[in-house]
């Protein structure tokens, strides 16, 4: 049986004979360079070997660098003349770019938003793939993917934030529930300005909200919102019947109206269906 041929070797070349990927998912954030070229140097440039394919000519170049761009960008920096390189030459075109985004993630990882361009660049190379498969392949999770491609869909000036570190994805994910593109700037802008917590920053959005008498996108009101939230906050405290009465009798009709729909899902305070019967009948109401 005839070995099949190699398709990757490991050779040394002039760093000027290759250039750098265009598609490399990480735009900014190379880190720390110059401690990385002592590093390599101290070490030994054959422990740093990076990826290459042959390509097209692009001035004296002839490679085009796969995986490994901080290494090269370091060896560059130092002056170094020769690299140790690893030739692929069965690599596929839509494989160059999973290599250059798993390295960033096992390296230095990408901002959220490189990241997030990255999910749509993979979906969008490997036609027809779910997020589902995606993550398997990838080896994170769906829900990481998920999120990361809502942050697209936040104006640019909230995702320049986001890249920037200024703020986390987290703080802003109550903003994809704000409607108006001017008021969820204007209240990013206010999150980063006075440095709120996540908490406080949901609490920023239903109050703004509230001032405006604005809607979510999901047809609730401020007012609706903020109900919600103060029930959640009864459910967590209460621990008697007596409690869920004295809470009762200070609502409005409209609000009593909206507590019995809330108390009808909560499991924490009605437990079984026996449970919630009792409650009910406490105030005054039946479940059907």
């Amino acid at each position: 049986m005839a070995n099949k041929p190699l398709t990757a070797k490991i050779i040394e070349i002039p760093i000027n004979k290759i250039w750098p990927n265009p598609e490399q998912p990480r735009n900014e954030s190379w880190g720390d360079l110059e401690g990385l070229k002592a590093t390599m140097e101290n070490r030994g440039l054959v422990q740093y070997p990076i990826v290459i394919r042959k390509d097209q000519p692009k001035g004296n170049a002839r490679f085009m660098l796969i995986s490994g761009e901080r290494r090269w960008k370091a060896a560059k920096m130092g002056g170094i003349k020769k690299m140790f390189c690893i030739w692929r030459k069965d690599i596929k075109e839509k494989d160059i770019f999973v290599l250059s985004f798993m390295e960033n993630l096992q390296r230095q990882p990408l901002n959220p938003i490189e990241e997030a361009k990255s999910f749509v660049r993979l979906l969008t190379e490997f036609h027809g793939i779910s997020i589902a498969d995606l993550a398997k392949k990838l080896g994170v999770s769906q829900p990481k993917i998920y999120n990361a491609l809502k942050l697209l869909e936040l104006p640019d000036e909230i995702q320049s934030m986001v890249a920037a570190k200024t703020i986390s994805p987290v703080t802003v994910s109550g903003l994809h529930s704000v409607p108006k593109k001017e008021t969820k700037i204007r209240i990013a802008r206010k999150i980063v300005k006075e440095r709120l917590s996540g908490k406080q920053a949901q609490e920023l959005i239903v109050q703004t909200m509230a001032k405006e008498n604005g809607t979510f996108s999901d047809g609730r009101t401020a007012k609706e919102v903020m109900f919600e939230r103060n029930f959640r906050q009864f459910s967590n405290s209460v621990t008697s019947i007596s409690d869920l009465y004295d809470f009762w009798v200070k609502l409005d009709n409209q609000s009593q109206k909206k507590f019995l729909e809330l108390l009808k899902k909560d499991k924490k305070l009605a437990g079984d269906l026996d449970y919630a019967r009792r409650l009910l009948n406490k105030i005054g109401e039946r479940l059907d």
